[in-house]
């Protein structure tokens, strides 16, 4: 196991990620980093690295990059989420991880490009990492990201509805809740 932070000055945001991480097993013999960085159009993003690990499933390393871009600072800083909130976050991407670390090398190279091409696959990808994130237990957490994104931050409606047109709504969500057994679902 290998967690560790790059760029990352809040002692908040760290934690909220290791109690995010800490709560996904089947992660914890990859080597899994947190990065802050200006992304454009982006608040936060799971991938894989890609060195000479990639071609191993057991040994692949991966990242999830957060932003301190301008573009999204001027609407949410990160370190001023509530926790719930963040760790939330952090779970989506998460399961992200969970989903790439099943892949081989051919299906990564098609999981991208259906990602880039297809909004379908996209719309599955979002909704396959949700379903993990359920999976480890994060229901509450991840309806207080969808309810915090979509009804009470300052984020540009632009960005609202991407949320909307690719990601698992609270409703969706809160059926799935009300179910209690995200297996059956889609694994």
């Amino acid at each position: 196991m290998s967690l560790s932070f790059k760029n990352v000055a809040s002692d908040r945001v760290k934690t909220c990620f290791r109690v995010a991480y800490e709560r996904f097993p089947e992660l914890q013999e990859n080597s899994v980093y947190l990065q802050q960085l200006p992304l454009r159009g982006y608040t936060m993003r799971a991938q894989p690295v890609i060195n000479t690990s990639f071609f191993f499933r057991k040994r692949r390393e991966y990242r999830i990059q957060m932003s301190d871009h301008l573009e999204i600072a001027q609407y949410i800083k990160p370190d001023e989420l509530p926790d719930n909130v963040l760790i939330g976050w952090f779970a989506h991407e998460l399961g992200h991880i969970v989903d790439y670390q099943r892949r081989t090398v051919l299906s990564m190279i098609k999981f991208i490009l259906g990602y880039i091409l297809l909004p379908t696959f996209r719309s599955g990808s979002e909704r396959r990492a949700d379903l993990f994130a359920l999976k480890n237990g994060f229901g509450k957490e991840l309806m207080a990201t969808k309810l915090y994104i979509l009804e009470q931050s300052p984020l540009p409606d632009k960005y609202k509805d991407r949320i909307k047109k690719y990601y698992m709504s609270p409703d969706e969500l809160e059926l799935l809740l009300l179910n209690k057994d995200p297996e059956r679902i889609l694994f």
